[in-house]
């Protein structure tokens, strides 16, 4: 019927529309993805394996890419869901922000973790493998539904850099502030300009 809500097996065949761009998924210099894939046949219990090892083991080892992607100092976002429910095909569900082009990041965040992608969306239909990035650039243009709300307690204009180095400003800004309490004035300019010196490359 005209106007009747999509089964879930045809999800993936809508074509793009007002609600479905990933054009509108950026704001100043962050961006967003929502990608939907369909899982293959059979590959259920796999990819939620490989999502289980991920989620306990990935955060804590080094060779997994975890701590390369985390000093890219890019990514704000990364989540992988499958969908519930019971019937067929069942979707895996991507969600990521990030500061920076779109051009640059999907690349690079597959060329960090290229056995990472493989073993999870390796499970899904019509992907095409994190290299050549052409074609994987290509692929995410197709499964990417837009982002309907994005919200963030940054300026819209601060890289995630910018707000990781305010981060670590303010902790050791903290922690001058607790030395320096009671100091006499001459100590105090001292470690102000130890200080300053220090925080340099986070100004």
């Amino acid at each position: 019927m005209p106007g009747a809500p999509a089964a879930a097996e045809d999800i993936y065949d809508l074509p793009m529309g007002p609600d479905r761009s990933p054009q509108s998924s950026r704001i100043h210099r962050w961006g967003a993805i929502n990608t939907l894939s369909p899982v293959k046949g059979g590959h259920l219990l796999r990819l939620r394996l490989v999502l289980w090892f991920g989620e306990r083991v990935g955060g804590y080892s080094s060779a997994l890419g975890h701590r390369r992607l985390v000093k890219m100092r890019v990514i704000a976002l990364a989540r992988w869901s499958v969908l519930a429910g019971s019937g067929w095909p069942r979707y895996l569900l991507f969600e990521t922000n990030w500061s920076g082009a779109d051009a640059s990041y999907i690349p690079d965040f597959a060329m960090v973790m290229p056995n990472q992608w493989n073993a999870i969306w390796g499970n899904t239909k019509n992907f095409p493998g994190p290299l050549p990035a052409t074609k994987l650039l290509e692929h995410v243009q197709d499964i990417d539904w837009g982002t309907d709300h994005f919200w963030s307690d940054y300026r819209s204009d601060a890289s995630t850099q910018d707000v990781v180095r305010a981060l670590e400003l303010r902790g050791k800004l903290e922690h001058f502030i607790e030395q320096t309490r009671g100091v006499s004035p001459d100590r105090f300019t001292t470690c102000w300009r130890r200080f300053v010196t220090d925080v340099q490359g986070l100004l």
